[in-house]
């Protein structure tokens, strides 16, 4: 059936119905047709004036707040109702999209990772929309170059290197334009610092990142912009303050990174991620007993605002701890809770289930042991070297039980994890001493001999020691020699022997295809341009 529209609508209005081709009322029509046309874009431009940008403001902070409070489906109800209110302006779609960013980097939660980029494609859309209406809207390059630095990231932690190159190159750009504007100008710095840093800590090997990029980074010039960030940002003050504190601390400046995690704790006590990092830190800088206590009060925090998010790793991180303590049993209860409260099981990294095994190993009981170490994922994967190296490890102890070596390494590493180096050394040299015959175990005893000597300052030690372990020349653990030998390069620049140092350096380049190459690598690199500085 074929539907005449004007007589239909003239029906519905109870007009007197018209001919279809009634020419008499045509001109009658255009101007009905205009009028209406007139009234609708004259309320839709009453309905852009009536925005309550101010509340739509305040409601953006509150998500945000609620965001770091780790009140998650609270934060994502505060940017619908932003989406509501200016349902044409990029703002609401941008934070609610990373309210499933952070669930993602958090859980690695594949449902939140393909909603966070389906609502990126609509942050994109609108912004974009925003530019070729205006291609000097600032406030829509800092959403633009925001979210994509954010898919970036993701696209980085799925695993995907080429992607984050493409979106962090095309953010870069943005962001670099919004941060020369009156507005969102410290904002947008917090990305635009963000890269220029990252950027620049690209190892030498990457060196065709930057050949795509067009851009060498600024690593003083990326900390300095997330500072400012973090000091007077709107929306990103917070995000620039705990990429700020974590950078810092990775560059061993110690006292601000501490002052900057400790202000995004005191802004929002009840966010165990913020706990649980500088647990973390605190482990990593031989405060075990800080460790502890953060890492319990993290999950305290979790249990009485009944969140999970964030709470497998205070679990991870308290299991660490009592490792080094050489508290087995309370290690292995938490490592169980770390696996039990994670979210993709499969995500559950080697070194989880080889530590576990050895609590079980230490334990008595070595069937529960090799359990665990058949859990492992055999994986050669250079993107994730540290799982391969403890499957392989795992092998070992499957086919037979461990070695009274093998047991004091451990116990000699957990001391100096504890800051008892003398008590550390003192392990090592007796582990290899009776590994005399054995050239794998010995190799790896020495190596803690040269890196408890190094951090003793006793420099002399060092270089008796690997050279011995470069004669040594052990197969299965070749990756003793190239770290080593970064050890001894240090040792010899500690000592004003730029010369050998350099040398030394290079014959730890020299060496391909080992355990933690690419860090080791890194490390070397970053070795050879503080001595081409001086």
């Amino acid at each position: 059936m074929i539907v005449d529209l004007r007589l239909t609508i003239d029906d519905y209005l109870g007009r007197p119905r018209r001919r279809p081709c009634d020419i008499r009322n045509s001109k009658i029509v255009n101007r009905q047709f205009l009028w209406t046309l007139c009234l609708l874009l004259f309320s839709s431009i009453l309905h852009a004036q009536s925005v309550d940008w101010t509340r739509v403001h305040h409601l953006t902070i509150q998500g945000i707040d609620q965001l770091y409070s780790l009140e998650v489906d609270s934060a994502e109800r505060s940017f619908d109702e932003v989406i509501r209110m200016a349902p044409g302006d990029p703002r609401g779609w941008f934070f609610k999209s990373i309210v499933h960013f952070y669930v993602y980097q958090l859980s690695k939660d594949e449902t939140a990772y393909q909603r966070f980029f389906a609502l990126s494609e609509t942050v994109i859309e609108k912004a974009e929309s925003l530019v070729d209406q205006n291609p000097k809207d600032l406030n829509a390059k800092f959403y633009l170059g925001g979210i994509y630095g954010y898919r970036g990231m993701a696209y980085q932690r799925h695993g995907r290197d080429l992607s984050a190159v493409w979106d962090g190159q095309k953010g870069y750009s943005l962001l670099r334009e919004a941060s020369i504007g009156p507005n969102f100008s410290v904002d947008a710095q917090l990305g635009f610092g963000l890269f220029s840093y990252l950027i620049a800590k690209i190892p030498r090997s990457l060196a065709w990142v930057l050949t795509i990029i067009g851009f060498p980074g600024d690593q003083e010039g990326g900390l300095a912009m997330m500072k400012n960030a973090a000091d007077r940002g709107i929306y990103t003050r917070t995000e620039a303050a705990f990429f700020y504190a974590q950078f810092c601390f990775f560059e061993d400046r110690y006292d601000e990174a501490e002052k900057y995690i400790r202000l995004v704790m005191d802004r929002y006590p009840t966010n165990s991620l913020f706990l649980v990092t500088y647990a973390s830190w605190q482990l990593r800088r031989d405060q075990i007993d800080s460790a502890i206590a953060i890492g319990e009060r993290a999950i305290a925090v979790n249990e009485k605002a009944q969140v999970r998010i964030g709470d497998e790793y205070a679990h991870s991180t308290l299991a660490s701890a009592y490792f080094a303590k050489g508290k087995f049993q309370e290690a292995s209860g938490h490592w169980e809770q770390y696996i039990d409260r994670s979210e993709n099981k499969e995500n559950v990294g080697n070194y989880v289930y080889y530590r576990l095994g050895i609590c079980y190993e230490l334990a008595g009981d070595r069937q529960r042991a090799i359990t665990t170490w058949n859990s492992m994922l055999k994986s050669t994967d250079e993107d994730r070297p540290w799982d391969s190296v403890y499957w392989r490890r795992a092998q070992l102890f499957i086919d037979a039980p461990m070695s009274s070596v093998d047991i004091a390494l451990i116990a000699a590493s957990n001391e100096a994890q504890r800051g008892r180096r003398d008590r550390a050394l003192a392990i090592y040299r007796a582990a290899a001493k009776e590994a005399e015959h054995d050239v794998e175990r010995r190799a790896q005893a020495l190596y803690g001999v040269a890196q408890s000597a190094y951090q003793c300052d006793d420099d002399r030690t060092v270089m008796d020691v690997v050279a011995e372990i470069v004669r040594l020349r052990p197969r299965r653990e070749e990756w003793v020699i190239p770290h080593a030998l970064l050890i001894l390069g240090r040792a010899q620049s500690r000592q004003g022997l730029i010369d050998e140092a350099k040398r030394t350096f290079e014959q730890a380049l020299s060496y391909e295809d080992y355990d933690w190459e690419a860090n080791v690598r890194g490390r070397v690199e970053r070795e050879v341009e503080k001595l081409e500085k001086k």
